[in-house]
C-alpha cells in the first residue's frame, strides 16, 4: 500500500544491483481498472534497467487528478526511492483514462517526469495547464486511432481523434518535444503503433539518442573500423572528431528547433539535455576508437 493506503503493484528485476540506479516506469490503468501488470509494462523489468509500478487509482476522477491521484503517485515514488536507487524522474505510460492521467500529471509535475507516453485519451488538456514551468522540457509521444472518433462521455466537447489533434496543435504552438501517431483502421484499442511509440520514447529517455541517431553512430564507427584496418588513420580520426563535435559537451551542432528524420517535433534545449545523457557511452566508444586509430592495441576489459 502507498502512503495514502491505496494499492499498487510492483515489479522488479529478479536480482537488484544495489550499486545501480534504476528507472521507474509507471503504467496507468483504464477507467475503472486497477494496477495489475502496469498496463502491460510489467515484463519490461526483464531488461534489468527498470522497476515498474502499476498504481490503482480511485475509479472516477483520477483522469483529471481528482481525489489526490497525483499525490498518490508521488507518494509511491517517494516510498520506492527509500528502498531502491532510482532516477529522479519517472517514465509514464497510459491509455484511455490512463492517458488522461499521465499527460495531466506531466503538465502539473514536469520536474518528476522523464517522458510521457499517452494514447487514445478521452480528453486532453488544452488550456492553462500549459503555463506550468518546464513542462515543455519533457518529451511526449501520443496517438489515437483514426476510427476512434466517439465521445468519451457526456459533456465532452470533442471525439477522441479530434481531441488528440487539438492537443498536438497545443504542443506544437508551445514548442514541446513530441511525436504523434494516428493509426489507420484503428478504433479505441491498443495497436502495435502504441507499443512502438512507447518503446521509442523509452529508448530516447534512457539512452539520450533517437533510433536514427544510434543507427548513424553505428554506421560511423563501422566506417572508422574499416578505415583503421586500411591504415587510413587520419580519415578515421576526422570522423571521430565529427562525432565529438556533434555530441560532445562543447557541441555547437545541436539541431535547431524543427522536425528530425524520425518524425519528432524537437526543440534545442531537450535535444541538448538528451545528448548530455548520451555522451558518456559515446565518449567510451570514441576513446577506444582513437586508441586503435593511433595504432595501439585494444584496451583490455576492466582497464
Amino acid at each position: 500500500m502507498c502512503p495514502m493506503d491505496r494499492e499498487y503493484f510492483l515489479y522488479t528485476p529478479d536480482k537488484i544491483d544495489e550499486t545501480k540506479t534504476y528507472w521507474l516506469l509507471v503504467g496507468v490503468h483504464f477507467y475503472k481498472g486497477q494496477g495489475r501488470t502496469a498496463l502491460g509494462l510489467h515484463n519490461w523489468v526483464e531488461n534489468g534497467e527498470c522497476i515498474v509500478v502499476g498504481p490503482t487509482f480511485p475509479s472516477n476522477g483520477y483522469q483529471v487528478l481528482l481525489h489526490g491521484s497525483d499525490r498518490q503517485l508521488i507518494g509511491v515514488f517517494d516510498e520506492l526511492k527509500k528502498e531502491y536507487r532510482l532516477h529522479s524522474r519517472m517514465f509514464l505510460f497510459g491509455f484511455s483514462g490512463g492517458a488522461q492521467f499521465v499527460h495531466r500529471f506531466t503538465l502539473k509535475h514536469p520536474e518528476l517526469v522523464a517522458g510521457c507516453s499517452a494514447h487514445s485519451g478521452g480528453s486532453w488538456s488544452l488550456g492553462k495547464e500549459f503555463g506550468t514551468a518546464a513542462a515543455d522540457q519533457v518529451p511526449f509521444v501520443f496517438s489515437c486511432g483514426q476510427g476512434d472518433v466517439g465521445l468519451a462521455g457526456e459533456g465532452v466537447p470533442y471525439g477522441r481523434l479530434e481531441y488528440c489533434h487539438k492537443f498536438e496543435d497545443r504542443l506544437s504552438d508551445q514548442g514541446f518535444y513530441y511525436k504523434a501517431g494516428y493509426w489507420e483502421d484503428q478504433g479505441h484499442g491498443f495497436s502495435a503503433g502504441v507499443w512502438n511509440l512507447t518503446h521509442e520514447l523509452w529508448r530516447f529517455v534512457s539512452t539520450g539518442l533517437h533510433d536514427y541517431e544510434r543507427k548513424t553512430l553505428d554506421q560511423a564507427f563501422e566506417e572508422v573500423d574499416a578505415l583503421i584496418k586500411s591504415r587510413k588513420r587520419k580519415e578515421a580520426a576526422a570522423i571521430l572528431d565529427g562525432i565529438e563535435a556533434r555530441y560532445g559537451p562543447e557541441s555547437k551542432q545541436i539541431v535547431d528547433d524543427g522536425q528530425n528524420p524520425d518524425g519528432w517535433r524537437i526543440n534545442h534545449s531537450v535535444a541538448k539535455a538528451a545528448h548530455g545523457r548520451a555522451w558518456p557511452s559515446i565518449s567510451e566508444r570514441l576513446t577506444e576508437a582513437r586508441r586503435l586509430a593511433r595504432g595501439l592495441p585494444p584496451r583490455r576489459p576492466g582497464k
